[in-house]
């Protein structure tokens, strides 16, 4: 709440700001509340700021035409820097304590907000690179926070020791100077590991490092005192463009004292590769049982077309061996995912993997897939990834704004699992746009079905100019650098009154949120004006002005006035109370 001119109260209704066009960029921080009666908090950047969203309770849902409630997200908490460093390219968090968010900006600034108790967010810068930062990972370590970022010049790493000083510290990595696209840093054999994603030409390959501190608190051959390095292990070979993504998941202790692990990667060269971790304990300091695979895999292929046939994709073969304190980590390619048209932007494994065995995957074909592997039978093999599930094929418009961008797809989506046995996901169209699918089951209790939600939108870049309704402010329109016109009204949702209140029943209130696009345009748009300022066949218009000096008048067709009708109710209307039609205007515009 803020006091505006001569004392009067103003109260934020809306906020409505697009996801940057980034992958790695979207994640969900824990419920504030442990018990389950609150959902995950949304996290995704606009422009050089971090925006938070939650969806609103259930009994503030809005009604679909099938007789169903779809919840509606709403941008409630913005966080953003004391000094601009740009767009903001990429997000990670680690929730402890509190929780932490980590942003890597365009400018190579990498900064951290921490939430107190109070619900403010603190700043701190943790260091700064020479180019704009791709990707970022955080994991905690036996003396602090670990965080890695990767650039197109390699990859810096940071560590924030938990003593007096507190204060980050960068450590050397000169042998990780190369063009690296993603990074990840996981905890398996009681090491941190961190996998980078290469970019390269061509030779491109996931290599693993194993951490290792002066104390060896955090294992990798550390020889105590010594200064915290990183352990180069050995490359993963296989993929034959850019590495975009990984994920990885842990589970279980083996009778002999291991843990197993699977690590996802996804590619420019539409493919998924699922790599498998065996964990072993070393009997003696002098095992020497583990096969010494790990070989330097730069100079692996000859020029010419010769080198994609050198690829080996038979399984249980160990390709990389990871030498811990005590167990080695065989890792072997576990299964070829091939389905996607174009780069796999992200994946994700389900959050309680492997006991729900489910692969999230993101791509730039228009499409989100849900992997499964087919049931093992003995004798008669099985276990085959499949997608069983895609979504977001026929999404259009709601992935992009401007015309070109129509033809791209998602650059990232994450779960969105509630201990109430919900089910979602959640695609972030390149075009900003964020969009809720959910599983819904039948009322049988048998099968069901996904569901698309209300998606979350706004402009993704600038916002140049808007305008109100004339007659009674009922709608909105606004226009941007993005090169669309945005249609805003207030939308009705139902809020059921709770056991304390002094009344009973359902009460409604409005959201305001957008209902569609008048305009998508090939030059910026940079002014609107709305015309009409009585009732009759001039009302209902608007005039915009783009980059190519020219002015449009555009009219709205009679399937937007019953639209605004259905919202609103503010259209003329006959004796039955519907939209009078115009016959002089027409029913539907298409672009």
């Amino acid at each position: 709440m803020v006091v505006g001119i001569q004392g009067a109260s103003c109260e934020l209704v809306t906020h409505a700001a697009s996801s940057n066009s980034a992958s790695h960029s979207l994640f969900l921080l824990p419920p504030i509340d442990d018990s389950g009666g609150t959902r995950a908090r949304l996290v995704y950047p606009s422009h050089g700021m971090v925006s938070i969203a939650t969806p609103l309770e259930p009994q503030h849902a809005i009604s679909t035409s099938s007789g169903g409630t779809a919840t509606i997200w709403s941008c409630g908490t913005t966080i953003r820097s004391s000094v601009g460093y740009g767009s903001i390219t990429c997000l990670t968090s680690l929730s402890s304590d509190g929780d932490v968010i980590f942003v890597g900006y365009s400018s190579g600034t990498l900064l951290t907000f921490t939430s107190t108790f109070d619900g403010e967010w603190v700043e701190e810068l943790v260091g700064v690179v020479e180019k704009s930062i791709t990707d970022v990972s955080a994991i905690p370590c036996s003396k602090g926070m670990l965080v890695c970022v990767a650039t197109s010049t390699g990859v810096s790493t940071f560590q924030k020791l938990l003593d007096e000083n507190g204060a980050w510290m960068s450590m050397d990595c000169s042998r990780l100077r190369t063009s690296c696209g993603t990074v990840l840093l996981l905890r398996h054999g009681g090491d941190v590991v961190l996998c980078v994603g290469s970019a390269l030409p061509r030779h491109n390959t996931i290599r693993l490092f194993i951490f290792a501190d002066g104390d060896n608190d955090d294992g990798g051959g550390g020889d105590g005192g010594g200064e915290a390095k990183w352990m180069d292990q050995g490359a993963l070979v296989g993929h034959l463009d850019w590495i975009s993504c990984l994920d990885f998941a842990s589970w279980g202790t083996l009778e002999s004292g291991g843990t197993e692990g699977m690590l996802a990667s996804g590619s420019q060269d539409h493919r998924i590769r699922l790599w498998r971790f065996h964990t072993s304990v070393i009997s003696s300091s002098n095992d020497t049982t583990a096969p010494d695979v790990n070989a330097d895999t730069t100079g692996v292929f000859e020029d010419g077309e010769e080198g994609d046939d050198f690829l080996l994709e038979a399984g249980n073969v160990a390709r990389l061996v990871l030498r811990h304190k005590t167990t080695t980590s065989a890792i072997t390619l576990e299964a070829l995912l091939m389905g996607h048209d174009d780069t796999v932007s992200s994946v994700a494994f389900h959050p309680h993997y492997p006991a729900v065995q489910q692969l999230l995957s993101s791509s730039m074909d228009r499409s989100v897939f849900i992997w499964e592997p087919e049931e093992y039978n003995e004798g008669e093999g099985g276990g085959v990834w499949t997608p069983t599930v895609r979504l977001g094929n026929d999404a259009g418009g709601i992935l992009g704004a401007s015309i070109g961008s129509y033809l791209l797809g998602y650059v990232d989506a994450v779960w969105d699992v509630g201990g109430d046995g919900r089910v979602g996901v959640i695609g972030h169209g390149y075009g900003g746009s964020l969009q809720p699918f959910t599983f819904e089951r039948n009322n049988n209790g048998g099968g069901g079905g996904w569901r698309a939600g209300v998606c979350l939108t706004g402009h993704f870049r600038g916002v140049s100019d808007l305008c109100w309704e004339p007659r009674s402010g009922t709608y909105l329109l606004s226009v941007g650098k993005d090169q669309t016109c945005r249609l805003w009204a207030p939308i009705p949702v139902t809020s059921t009154s709770t056991p304390s209140s002094s009344s009973t029943g359902t009460e409604t209130n409005t959201i305001w949120h957008e209902v569609g696009r008048p305009q998508v345009h090939g030059y910026d748009i940079n002014t609107v004006e709305c015309v009409g300022h009585h009732a009759g066949p001039g009302e209902h218009k608007f005039v915009s002005g783009s980059d190519e000096k020219q002015i449009r008048v555009y009219d709205a067709p009679n399937a937007t006035l019953r639209l605004l009708h259905t919202l609103t109710n503010h259209t003329h209307t006959n004796n039955e109370g519907e939209p009078v039609e115009d016959p002089s205007r027409i029913e539907r515009a298409f672009l």
